[in-house]
């Protein structure tokens, strides 16, 4: 958990890099998930792992967001 609080010096990747990053990452994490329900091996290792990543990939991903220019509305 410390490794990811250190994580706020780290320069914010643009915004479509963090989603994507998080997009992986729920993927993983949803595969992962999958295969312990299916009994096709189950890793906690892996799992654990896919777990703290997406949790720092949210953050990354809020931390994105918070930069990033807002979005005007188109004029109606």
């Amino acid at each position: 958990m410390e490794a990811i609080r250190n994580q706020g010096a780290a320069p914010v990747p643009g915004l479509a890099e963090a989603e994507a990053t998080l997009v992986w990452t729920e993927q993983r994490l949803r595969a992962l998930t999958r295969a312990a329900f299916l009994g096709a091996g189950y890793d906690a290792d892996d799992f654990d792992a896919a777990l703290l990543m997406n949790r720092a990939a949210r953050a990354c991903a809020a931390a994105a967001r918070r930069l990033a220019p807002p979005q005007h509305a188109p004029a109606a």
